[in-house]
């Protein structure tokens, strides 16, 4: 009887460890990979940018999904950030950390503020094209 109560949790065991494994390697199959990380500017490279209408108007393009002459850097964080922060306000936690969210959050509000006129046509633009869906 003894050797059977041990056939019993050797047997649990295996079942217990082949859920285990399945479970695992489900939960690897099922993530998402994350997007690379995303260098941003310090504050002193954002405002010698935000005093630049031209690099204002370069950054408003590569928002907007439109061929973006700027820094490969540069645009791929305004691709990310951009149509998110100047439509609902804020970035989302899976694209950004509170720093970066802090910082993308104060350079838009900075070139709102110096830009409005440009600031708002690219907001009209991203919704009357559709460029930015409400989610």
């Amino acid at each position: 009887m003894a050797g059977g109560d041990e056939g019993m949790k050797l047997a649990a065991l295996l079942i217990f460890a082949v859920f285990t494994i399945a479970n695992v390697e489900g939960q690897v199959l099922r993530r998402r990979p994350r997007p690379p990380p995303i260098r941003m500017p310090s504050r002193v490279e954002m405002t010698v940018a935000i005093n630049d209408p031209d690099t204002i108007d370069k950054a408003l393009a590569c928002i907007e999904g439109l061929p973006c002459k700027l820094d490969q850097d540069y645009a791929v964080m305004l691709r990310r950030f951009g149509p998110e922060l100047m439509m609902r306000g804020h970035c989302p936690r899976r694209l950004c950390t509170q720093e970066q969210a802090e910082e993308a959050k104060w350079l838009m509000t900075q070139i709102h503020r110096k830009y409005p006129k440009k600031y708002m046509s690219t907001v009209n633009r991203l919704v009357t094209r559709n460029a930015y869906r409400w989610g």
